[in-house]
């Protein structure tokens, strides 16, 4: 029998000899095995947290509206104790806006408020619920003055961000101070944002914001943006991140790399673009439009490239694009209310005549950046929602006008075509031609041809159709009866 002590000299080395088998299988996983790694955190992560999760998530799926709302309020009390750094923080935070969002549709706006505080109360230095809380001050009498002094420091500290500066400009037409509303959509318009931009790149194993990113500075040359960068590691995918909350066109984007073969520029916006080059494209809170990009003010605006191979390590890249700064959507919506129209002439008179061109473009992209719709028919019968398609358009701004396209497949027979125009006090637009595809071929028709049968909301002067009320359109016809597979309107608005 061994002695005592060689007794526990053996439990002492059986235990180091453990301990280091545990540190070197957990440094090989570590190093060779992040899937795995990914796997043990998951499965953590489901042991501390499904229980909790499991009823979050029945609450959110829980068809009884009035038993969710319990469901959901019940679930925040249990939660109450958890804090912003805990797994379960943005559950938290999505529970409060949940229940916020239930009580607004309920035109309940005193609970709406109040679980707008309690978010506060969870996480005090976000943008969004502070918006939140504050636009429904707004919407109190009482408390709209508190709300809109709120807001207004909010566009103070954040002069770029959209959220506080929508909620401040409907928070300001609701005290009917369109001139007010105005000076914020400039501010924000103008506001100096962010000119850098983060790169990051997959070799193989995915985008690993810690250990493989740069940020670089955008470059902007008579209106060109560029921005380049070069990659020590050879790598299977890029991920360009634009500044956030960019709001422009990005006309011609192409990125460039030497590759063997080629270093041709790459069209983003060609849509074969994968099957001509194994490039695979996605964006996020970025749009195409008619053969170019739109960014309209997100957090992050983001292109990411799948390479169809490996490139050569040290590679040089190149992102291109002719850059035109728009105000966002949201900004502009407003300004088509007829409280604009109105501050047109009051600052026409004023002799502001560079505030009132602004004014104007901006009121001409708002109203073309809703949907055209048109119906048509043929003879002997009527306009009807069954002969009737609607359609987003393609804006190019220009110095004191907005040129617009909008295309409709209807595919079928007509002689009359009816276009619903946008309603915007005080816009003229301007039908330049109307373009017919049948059976392949494209026939132009121009604005002398067109035969102008009524129109309603309008008033026609100047080669201009002038919008009067709010539910302009025009109806005309077309030389012969056709059955066309597509419609192009081009046309301006200022």
């Amino acid at each position: 029998m061994l002695p005592r002590s060689q007794h526990l000299t053996t439990i002492l080395r059986l235990s180091l000899c453990g301990v280091c088998l545990i540190a070197a299988f957990t440094a090989y996983t570590f190093d060779r095995q992040p899937e795995q790694i990914a796997r043990i955190e998951s499965w953590l992560f489901r042991k501390l947290t499904d229980p909790r999760q499991v009823r979050f998530d029945a609450a959110l799926a829980e068809p009884d509206g009035k038993k969710a709302v319990r469901m959901m309020e019940q679930w925040t009390e249990d939660e109450a104790q958890c804090l912003r750094q805990d797994h379960l923080a943005d559950k938290v935070q999505s529970a409060y806006q949940w229940l916020s969002h239930a009580a607004e549709s309920r035109d309940d706006l005193p609970q709406a408020t109040y679980w707008m505080e309690r978010w506060l109360e969870f996480e005090d230095l976000s943008i969004i619920p502070q918006a939140r809380y504050a636009e429904l001050l707004c919407r109190h009498q009482q408390l709209r003055k508190k709300g809109i002094e709120i807001l207004q420091g909010m566009v103070l500290r954040y002069p770029y961000h959209p959220e506080p500066a929508i909620n401040l400009v409907n928070a300001l037409l609701l005290e009917n101070r369109p001139a007010d509303a105005w000076q914020v959509v400039r501010d924000n318009y103008t506001a100096i944002r962010s000119n850098l931009c983060t790169v990051l790149w997959d070799i193989g194993d995915g985008f690993d914001y810690e250990s493989r990113r740069s940020t670089i500075l955008e470059v902007i040359e008579n209106g060109t943006l560029r921005i380049g960068f070069s990659i020590a590691e050879a790598c299977t995918g890029i991920e360009l991140r634009l500044p956030p909350f960019l709001t422009a066109l990005l006309s011609e984007p192409s990125i460039t790399w030497a590759t063997e073969a080629s270093s041709a520029p790459l069209n983003l916006c060609d849509p074969k673009l994968q099957s001509r080059t194994g490039v695979q494209l996605e964006l996020n809170e970025i749009e195409f439009n008619m053969g170019r990009l739109r960014c309209d003010g997100g957090s992050t605006p983001v292109i990411r490239l799948k390479l169809p191979a490996k490139s050569i390590p040290g590679t040089a890249f190149e992102f291109r694009a002719q850059l035109q700064q728009l105000p966002t959507r949201a900004l502009m919506s407003p300004l088509r209310k007829d409280e604009f129209a109105e501050l047109v002439t009051v600052l026409t008179n004023r002799g502001e005549t560079e505030n009132v061109a602004l004014l104007r473009r901006f009121r001409a992209l708002a109203t073309a950046e809703d949907n055209f719709e048109l119906f048509w028919h043929k003879e002997g019968s009527e306009f009807g929602a069954d002969r009737s398609a609607q359609t987003p358009v393609a804006l190019w701004p220009e110095n004191d006008k907005v040129r617009f396209v909008a295309e409709f497949t209807p595919q079928a027979e007509a002689a009359d075509l009816r276009f619903d125009l946008p309603g915007g006090l005080g816009i003229a637009f301007t039908i330049e031609t109307v373009t017919t595809t049948v059976s392949g071929v494209r026939t132009e028709v121009q604005k002398q041809s067109l035969s102008i049968l009524s129109t309603n909301d309008l008033t026609f002067s100047d080669d201009q159709f002038l919008v009067t009320g709010n539910d302009p359109y025009i109806i005309a016809r077309l030389p012969v009866q056709v059955a066309f597979d597509q419609v192009r309107i081009e046309g301006t608005v200022q």
